[in-house]
């Protein structure tokens, strides 16, 4: 069975049942939220709770617990992991529906930004790996840390790789992201071009249209809270 990570603070899970409920109706993997301060019913999924660190936001120190989780349940290691952000994620199919190569895959947004033309993906690329990793990565297209999946091994590196480097920036996932997919930090990593993959992120699309190239349904869509024609539709 695959497993579903994911992280939810200050909320209500009635806002969420695009995801607890509707989602997971697509899929049979298993889901397991870390929540803090949350009001409802989590749906089909299994909440763990968890008290906020001291110094690290939740924003980054979900990572903490996603490694923590798995390093505490080595039965997993035949899995494959999904870490995904929740409120503006949704599932038109299940996610594990496709053959994911070995390692770790990560989705990319729209290639009409780029790092260097998205001032907040800049500005994160320049605080973690200064003026000069900024000028390595400034052509490349972003890739989103809200959606990443991969098999065990893969995910425990990645999320080692990304906890290590936190400790030391704080709210800068984002950048760190990129930078460990670009500066080959982790052993083998697939990156999808968006509406070519089972992933969907649509935040810099300039038209909100819920296909792939080739006229499929993505299985997976993200960011589609930004833009506000579709928020009502999922």
């Amino acid at each position: 069975m695959a497993i579903i990570l994911g992280t939810v603070w200050n909320g209500d899970f009635h806002k969420l049942t695009h995801f607890t409920k509707r989602s997971m109706s697509k899929t049979e993997a298993a889901c397991i939220l870390f929540t803090h301060n949350m009001i409802g019913v989590a749906g089909e999924c299994l909440c763990i709770p968890f008290a906020p660190h001291v110094t690290t936001p939740n924003m980054s120190y979900r990572f903490q617990l996603y490694l923590d989780f798995l390093k505490a349940n080595k039965s997993f290691e035949n899995e494959m992991i999904m870490l995904t952000d929740i409120r503006d994620v949704a599932f038109l199919g299940d996610p594990f529906s496709v053959d994911y190569p070995d390692g770790l895959s990560v989705f990319l947004e729209d290639p009409s930004k780029t790092i260097g033309t998205c001032s907040f993906n800049s500005a994160w690329i320049k605080e973690a790996y200064g003026p000069s990793g900024l000028e390595k990565l400034k052509d490349y297209p972003i890739s989103c840390a809200g959606v990443t999946i991969g098999d065990y091994h893969a995910m425990v590196q990645y999320l080692t790789e990304m906890v290590a480097t936190l400790s030391n920036f704080g709210l800068n996932d984002q950048g760190i992201h990129n930078g460990l997919i670009r500066f080959d930090k982790l052993k083998k990593v697939t990156i999808f071009e968006n509406q070519l993959g089972p992933v969907l992120t649509m935040g810099y699309m300039s038209k909100p249209m819920v296909k792939n190239f080739d006229g499929s349904t993505p299985l997976v869509v993200h960011q589609f809270d930004r833009h506000p024609s579709l928020v009502g539709a999922f």
